[in-house]
């Protein structure tokens, strides 16, 4: 079992809700320093004010206990690719030195969403000269799609009822993104992933994990 006592955490995200999706139960067990940057406040192509969602990003880290930075980017949704890939990279070293993590939680470079593969790809970049402990987080409906997936979870953290109910409420913030079953960001589908990665983990609820680089 990874602690992370100790460990300054930064969770480098595309959109708004990922963070949640990912690693919202781990992040509500963590008592570390732990702190966002996510690419895009918006989850609209155009940049619409109307669906910036960098206030309920705000309401869903007060939920998972997160009181450090919170970085938003200017990147629009779904076209990381129409950027200069340097433009990414530039921006995730930037919140990297404003935040020194230890450990950093992305995408998989295996989803299916292109915004999430850009920001897994920038992140890899802008740690490969520093000892940063790099872990990828596994997005419901979006990692693994990619066939043949690379999804090979190597890393599972155990949860409490008391995580999974954080992880619950905290997607509750994104009204927009929550979805009926059998959807997978229903409640009853967050709850089904979370019991599937316990059954292989040998816990009642869990959440799964890569580690992509590591100095423990």
């Amino acid at each position: 079992m990874v602690k992370f006592k100790d460990e300054v955490v930064l969770c480098v995200f595309a959109h708004p809700d990922d963070e949640v999706l990912g690693a919202g139960g781990m992040l509500h067990s963590m008592s570390c320093s732990k702190n966002l940057a996510i690419l895009s406040a918006y989850r609209d192509e155009r940049g619409d004010p109307e669906a910036d969602q960098s206030g309920d990003c705000y309401a869903a880290a007060m939920e998972l206990g997160i009181d450090g930075e919170i970085i938003f980017g200017i990147f629009k949704d779904n076209q990381f690719d129409s950027y200069p890939r340097l433009d990414i990279i530039k921006w995730v070293e930037s919140s990297i030195d404003k935040v020194k993590p230890t450990t950093i939680l992305t995408h998989h470079k295996g989803d299916i969403n292109i915004d999430h593969r850009y920001c897994y790809e920038a992140v890899m970049t802008a740690t490969r000269r520093n000892k940063i402990n790099v872990i990828s987080c596994e997005i419901p409906g979006v990692t693994g799609w990619l066939k043949p997936s690379a999804w090979e979870p190597n890393m599972y953290v155990s949860l409490t009822p008391d995580d999974m109910q954080a992880k619950i409420k905290a997607m509750g913030c994104y009204k927009s993104e929550m979805q009926d079953f059998p959807g997978e960001r229903s409640p009853d589908s967050l709850h089904y992933l979370a019991r599937v990665r316990g059954f292989e983990s040998n816990c009642g609820l869990a959440e799964s994990f890569m580690i992509e680089r590591s100095f423990y």
